[in-house]
This record gives structure tokens, sequence and C-alpha cells, in this order.
């Protein structure tokens, strides 16, 4: 397991579902008051995320019912690559506040951090409080892989003030996924319906007003979007290779 742990603190979270003529306008106005970030060398850079989830799929039908207080276990990878690690994850929301908590670990130690096998120790900084506190959620969820989600991302960020990170995610792509699988190639990925683009604004402090105004000027409403519980939706919708599917299907 890799030594570092990062724990993210407390960010508001807005997110909107744009068209991808108002994303490129958008864009270009944020370009010109944020920089691009820096993972993002070629413009934009691939995101995949596995899901885990109750049997009952409780953390989905949370997202759909519109829990204030709620929270997602997922691993995230950038890359297919076979040197690069995953990232165990813990989205908290409360409200519009998000509190996420990370913990990087090899490919090769996945199936023993999920399975708990991994002997966590403080010596040699192989230690990590997040996964300890993921494999808790996932022992009392009886929490297991349900369906990744994969996307491009374009994200501008400033690591200075407000802490502003604003990211235009696009070719949202799922599958069901019943297995540790967080490879972002593969059989099976469905286009999300509509080909929307999912606009994210995370800042520290206030909204900042120069922002405000375009968001204002272009007549976009903000509003939930779970990439995760949406995606379960369609998933079933289309009952191919869908996962055990929550009773009721409202939005987020």
């Amino acid at each position: 397991m890799l030594s570092d742990e990062i724990t993210m603190r407390c960010r508001h979270e807005l997110k909107f579902t744009i068209s991808e003529a108002q994303a490129a306008a958008m864009a270009e106005h944020v370009r010109s008051a944020v920089p691009l970030d820096p993972h993002a060398n070629r413009g934009a850079y691939p995101v995949v995320t596995l899901y885990l989830d109750s049997p009952d799929l409780r953390l989905c039908r949370e997202s759909l019912e519109g829990v204030k207080n709620r929270f997602k276990l997922r691993v995230r990878s950038y890359t297919d690559a076979p040197d690069s690690p995953y990232s165990f994850e813990i989205k908290r929301r409360m409200n519009r506040v998000i509190a996420k908590s990370r913990a990087w670990v090899c490919k090769e130690d996945m199936p023993a951090a999920l399975n708990g096998s991994i002997v966590l120790s403080r010596s040699d900084h192989n230690y990590s409080e997040s996964l300890t506190q993921f494999r808790y959620y996932q022992a009392r969820l009886r929490a297991a892989p349900v369906l990744r989600v994969r996307y491009l991302r374009q994200a501008f960020e400033t690591a200075w003030g407000n802490h502003l990170r604003v990211t235009f995610d696009r070719q949202l792509h799922f599958v069901a996924t019943p297995t540790p699988n967080v490879q972002m190639n593969g059989r099976g990925w469905q286009p999300f319906p509509g080909n929307p683009v999912v606009l994210e604004i995370k800042f520290n402090g206030r909204f900042p007003g120069w922002l405000g105004r375009i968001i204002h000027s272009f007549g976009i409403q903000d509003r939930s979007f779970s990439k995760y519980a949406l995606s379960v939706r369609h998933a079933c919708g289309r009952r191919f290779s869908a996962p055990r599917c929550p009773r009721r299907a409202g939005n987020e």
C-alpha cells in the first residue's frame, strides 16, 4: 500500500447540467480568471470511478431521494497504467457542504484493501485512517462493487484564497460492475442519455461574484446531479447488465 493519505477539507459544491455550447463558452470565461489544473496538461484528463453500495443500494436510494446528509464509497483511477495507484474515497455531503477523505492504494493491493486483509500499521507510514474508515463503512453496509462511471474532465483551479475549482465533465459513460474492476477500458460501457456536460464548482469561502454573474448570463440553474445514482437508474431502465434496482427512482 502506498504511504500517503490525503484528507480534504470541507468545501461548498454546486452542480449544473449544461449543453456543450454553454460549456465551451463558459470555459473561455473561466480560463481568463482561473488557471488550468496542472494535471490537465492536454486540456482534459480521464476519470473512472467504481462505486460500492449495500445489497439494497442504500447509498443510491439516499441520493435519489435527496437525503441531505449522505455519503458515497468509491474507488477512483485516472489511468489504466499498471503502476498507477487507486484512490479509496469517502465523499460526504452535508446539504451543500462536501467533505472528502482519500487513501492511495497500489493496484495490486486493491483486493486486500477491499476485504480488509491489509495489515495497517503506523510504522513505515503504512497506517491510513481514511482506509480504516472506508473499510468500517464498507463492512457496516456490506457494500460491494455496483457500477463504474467514466468521463473526461476539464478542470480549472486556484491554489490560493477561496481555493476555487471549476470542472466540466464530458462524455459520461457507465457500466454495471459486480467485481472490483476500476479499468476505464473494456466492454459494456453505455453513454449517459442526453450527453450532458456536468459543471461542478467547489469553493471554500464565499461564492465568487464574477462567476455568479457569468452563470446568470447563461440562464443556468443549479441542480443535484449524482453520476452514480442517475447511472444506476438509467441502467435499470435499460435492463441491460443492470444492478439490482432501487424501489424509488426520482432525482437526487
